[in-house]
């Protein structure tokens, strides 16, 4: 079973992008979905960006996890 944790778009380059989890900071390879920008709520699985969510939704899933 794989866990997929919110994160949001820190910075984004040629080299693929950079995921900020709250206080850590991890870089990904690539996006399996596209338009996304600096800014977005992500979730991450296996080095992949799998889907976009609002941070409202991103919100949710810490108040869920407290």
């Amino acid at each position: 079973m794989c866990l997929t944790i919110p994160g949001k778009v820190s910075k984004i380059d040629k080299k693929g992008f950079e995921i900020d989890y709250k206080s850590d900071k991890v870089k990904i390879a690539n996006s399996l979905i596209k338009n996304v920008k600096v800014g977005d709520w992500v979730l991450v699985q296996n080095k992949f960006v799998v889907q976009k969510m609002t941070e409202q939704q991103a919100n949710e899933f810490f108040k869920l996890t407290k």
